[in-house]
């Protein structure tokens, strides 16, 4: 077992996801080590949606809400573990070890020539092997199969503790929320959530009929006659409006949105990082304030919606989810 006094620590990488996945994984990896009693850092410098120093670029919130460590690692240092792991987790806080070393040399040459990193991954393997890194410490497998016994046992007390976490960590600097509150609709309004994009093409999910979302919207029996759509690609609005031409249908959508590609958001300058991020911000936040949000379990912007909810969230896919019980109509 890991000694008690060694903290762990959890790194967002330019390497990284979506942001609903990054901030899913943040919520579950707190919930963890809080309910364990263990301390965690979270160093976001180089995380994948951040342009500046990382979280507190969006938010005034500190990401740790019960830690003691305090590291004292120097740009270097920490730019070694941000370079070498794309779901960094759990290391203590002292210098990288020469199996470290080795295996961020193995990956480097793997990325640039197949063959030669399958020579170097042998020799990893024979002579700096990691397993000690999985033995000792959780990985997120780890952590989400508890969280996911957690919300078998009482799916209430689950979501409640993560909407808590929620709460402490989501305040969006007073500059950009202003910004954001100028964009939420005046009137009542439902949400729908149409995800497509790398979604679809990894085989994560499929893509839904749009008159899927319709029939769950009939069934709501609502008065509301007001729809905002959030979507990855302009031809799910072009299909709503079409199918539903007695709504008012608002989106935040350019024409030329033809699906979220994560590897192309990586990519982009600092700039457009940074409006794309508070794009997504400003359609979080109108979600989590409409009276009813439809979307797709599959989707971590669904899950993340309705950790903020906690109610009036309804999965058009109705499957069946060992973790989760969405609501379903």
């Amino acid at each position: 077992m890991i000694k008690k006094n060694k903290g762990y620590f959890y790194f967002l990488t330019k390497a990284g996801y979506g942001l609903g996945s990054e901030i899913n994984n943040i919520l579950y990896m707190i919930y963890y080590f809080n309910k364990k009693k263990k301390d965690y850092k979270i160093i976001s410098s180089n995380w994948n949606s951040g342009y500046n120093k990382g979280w507190s670029d969006y938010f005034n919130s500190p990401l740790q809400t019960s830690s003691s460590i305090n590291n004292n690692w120097t740009d270097k240092k920490e730019t070694f573990w941000n370079d070498f792991f794309e779901n960094p987790i759990d290391k203590v806080n002292k210098l990288p070890s020469i199996k470290f070393r080795f295996a961020k040399f193995s990956k480097q040459i793997k990325n640039r020539n197949k063959s030669l990193g399958i020579v170097t991954g042998r020799i990893q393997n024979l002579f700096f092997p990691l397993r000690y890194y999985t033995r000792k410490y959780p990985t997120f497998r780890m952590i989400h199969r508890y969280c996911s016994n957690q919300r078998n046992k009482n799916r209430k007390e689950f979501y409640k503790s993560i909407h808590n976490i929620l709460s402490d960590i989501w305040i969006i600097r007073p500059e950009i929320l202003s910004k954001i509150n100028s964009e939420i609709p005046t009137e009542p309004y439902i949400c729908i959530h149409i995800r497509r994009g790398d979604k679809i093409t990894s085989g994560e999910d499929k893509e839904y009929n749009i008159n899927d979302y319709i029939k769950t919207l009939s069934k709501l029996n609502s008065n509301v006659k007001t729809i905002f759509l959030m979507s990855d690609d302009y031809n799910a609005y072009l299909e709503l409006k079409k199918n539903l031409p007695k709504y008012n249908i608002l989106t935040k959508l350019n024409e030329d949105k033809i699906g979220h590609n994560q590897k192309k958001f990586n990519s982009l300058s600092q700039e457009k990082i940074k409006k794309e991020t508070i794009l997504l911000l400003t359609e979080i936040e109108i979600a989590k304030r409409s009276e009813a949000f439809i979307g797709t379990f599959a989707s971590n912007l669904f899950r993340l919606i309705e950790y903020f909810k906690l109610d009036n969230c309804y999965d058009i896919s109705n499957v069946k989810q060992t973790a989760y019980t969405p609501h379903t109509l």
